[in-house]
């Protein structure tokens, strides 16, 4: 039991920093995003001299986008489903994998219940997790031209 928490103890503070410097780097480049786009936004309004141009390109299709990009923070929805998938295949994996090694290394038998445990449990919360964003996406129309688009949620 102990040489078992000698090695998992590593491998996960190395999983929790990897996490914590995936998060920054995804912070950041979503900043960074954000300012050019509002930069654009900035200079595209200040392209217009009178409030009747201002009025007449904001009620065309160019302008309804605009509108709706400098209100809404999208994200793609294929890329959070595919996440949710990956991370539930790996711990599904992984929990079956410490499942099938209870009882073949002696000593680690309740710690490798309890991982395989977990991992299969959050593995089919993910997996859980995954099918009902699809489903949400599909029938607000984000995802496959499904449902409609008026039946997005108000943000508030």
């Amino acid at each position: 039991m102990q040489d078992l928490a000698e090695v998992i103890g590593p491998v996960g503070v190395l999983l929790v920093l990897g996490w914590i410097l995936k998060l920054f780097l995804t912070h950041r480049r979503r900043v960074k995003l954000s300012q050019l786009q509002y930069d654009l936004q900035s200079k595209l309004l200040d392209k217009f001299s009178t409030s009747q141009e201002l009025a007449q390109y904001l009620q065309g299709d160019a302008g309804e986008r605009f509108l709706q990009s400098a209100t809404v923070e999208r994200s793609d929805p294929h890329l959070r489903i595919l996440g949710s998938v990956q991370v539930c295949l790996v711990l599904l994996a992984g929990g079956v994998a410490c499942l099938a090694l209870e009882g073949r290394i002696t000593g680690a038998d309740e710690a490798l219940a309890f991982l395989g445990t977990l991992g299969v449990a959050l593995g089919i919360g993910f997996g859980l997790s995954g099918g009902v964003a699809y489903l949400l996406s599909k029938s607000w129309g984000l995802i496959n031209g499904g449902g409609s688009a008026s039946r997005l949620p108000e943000s508030s």
